[in-house]
């Protein structure tokens, strides 16, 4: 159950239970007099009139108070994540400067919040000073048409009732809060600009992909559809099923976007992409993702065995003899052994990060997906390790296309093409040695040895 559907039948049950005793106190009030019941329907409209003014002036408070929170809580957890870089560059009163001046900023709508509810108290407690007024006046120059008991049960009533009308409005404003979550999601499914394209499913053939051919044809494509600028422009290529192409660039060229497009994490809004000869943008998500091997620089590790983890994602069923028999291959499955074997809890194997890595190698060995997509896995690695997941990859992955993002230079020299990504468009594409000689933005890539 989600956090949308417990809040919202809560807030309608304490609305609806507010609604319901200023009912009740009503009435009692209306008995005080009879002539009471003539000054109801006006207070109900009075008291219309304010929540309606309230409920507006509040309902955009709160969304300033949303907005007003939000770079404080990035801040916040920007610098728990890089708190050593922080210590290390003596940057702490600079960033605890920074927070004193978010959370000023965030306090600024709760103040305003809470003295709109004030402004809101005062009118209603004015509201309710009326109404006795008006009670006691009946009741004494209008006797015939009031009794000491009514009079007496009416005048307690007002007493709480300033209280239970604030709490009706609070609740009625938390209610329509929870109603506007609706709303957006509403807004989500109806609008035509939110909408993805509409993808025409065919039935894939049996066994595709075939070779793992893979085109790209004239692909431009935007995280927010046609309402946003492109992150990636005309971009056209193709890879041949076997071939290892290297995707590299500074940092915010588009690299990732461009893998994004393959996982359909990105609306492409021109050009279409192919696997052997048909577009994906046809394919079933299920039989697409199967067909694709993805190998992250973070190692993706969930709680649960060891065989569950080597399994994960994979559609066809793998027998333990072939667990077994990649993990070996890796060097892994002597430790795992020790720790209970493939039933065993992933935790409690005492993996390091860069073993990890490797598991996650074996379990892309595993799959049967034609096409690789890696974001350079060796990442971080020692040297040592580094070698051993780079033989890996070579020797292992051997006749599968792999589409590898390159963070140094020296990853994508045994590549048979490199792409070098700048502002979302194709810079330069060719073979790594043949770049080099061009004397262009590769071999300034590769001059300067750094991280891109």
């Amino acid at each position: 159950m989600s956090l949308l559907d417990m809040q919202l039948p809560v807030a309608f049950g304490i609305t609806l239970q507010s609604l319901l005793t200023c009912i009740a106190q009503g009435a009692l009030i209306a008995t005080g007099s009879g002539y009471m019941s003539v000054i109801i329907p006006f207070c109900i409209v009075a008291v219309w009139i304010i929540q309606a003014f309230y409920l507006r002036t509040s309902r955009q408070i709160r969304l300033l108070d949303l907005e007003a929170k939000a770079p404080l809580y990035a801040h916040f957890i920007e610098t728990t994540e890089g708190l050593s870089t922080v210590r290390a560059l003596h940057w702490q009163r600079q960033f605890a400067n920074r927070n004193t001046e978010l959370l000023d900023t965030s306090q600024r709508p709760f103040y305003t919040m809470y003295s709109i509810q004030q402004w809101l108290q005062v009118v209603l407690d004015l509201l309710v000073a009326g109404l006795a007024t008006v009670l006691v006046a009946l009741a004494v120059f209008v006797t015939k048409q009031s009794s000491s008991g009514a009079v007496g049960v009416a005048l307690v009533n007002l007493l709480s009732f300033n209280s239970t009308l604030t709490l009706l409005i609070n609740n009625w404003t938390q209610l329509e809060t929870s109603l506007g979550a609706i709303a957006r999601v509403k807004q989500f499914v109806t609008d035509p600009q939110l909408q993805p394209i509409a993808r025409r499913e065919i039935t894939c053939p049996k066994g595709w992909p075939w070779k793992g051919r893979m085109e790209f044809r004239r692909v431009t494509a935007s995280y927010g559809g046609h309402v946003s600028d492109p992150v990636v422009r005309d971009i056209s290529f193709t890879l041949e099923g076997g071939q290892k192409i290297g995707i590299c660039g500074r940092t915010g060229s588009g690299k990732s976007s461009l893998l994004a497009c393959i996982f359909s994490l990105v609306t492409i809004t021109s050009g279409e992409i192919y696997i052997d000869g048909i577009d994906i943008s046809t394919v079933p998500k299920e039989k697409l993702h199967s067909a694709l091997v993805p190998i992250s620089q973070n190692p993706l590790i969930l709680p649960g065995s060891v065989r569950e983890n080597i399994s994960l994602g994979i559609s066809s069923a793998i027998d333990d003899s072939e667990m077994m028999s990649a993990l070996e291959g890796v060097g892994l499955w002597n430790q795992i052994r020790d720790h209970g074997g493939l039933s065993a809890n992933i935790d409690s194997t005492n993996l390091s990060n860069g073993q990890k890595q490797i598991f996650c190698i074996a379990r892309a060995i595993l799959s049967p997906g034609r096409i690789v997509i890696m974001d350079e896995p060796t990442g971080g690695f020692d040297e040592h390790t580094e070698r051993l997941a780079t033989e890996l990859l070579r020797e292992r992955l051997k006749g599968r296309t792999i589409i590898s993002i390159a963070h140094q230079i020296n990853t994508v020299m045994d590549s048979d093409l490199v792409m070098v990504i700048d502002q979302g468009t194709v810079s330069e594409m060719g073979a790594p040695r043949e770049l080099l000689r061009r004397r262009g933005m590769f071999w300034q890539l590769f001059r300067d040895i750094k991280r891109v």
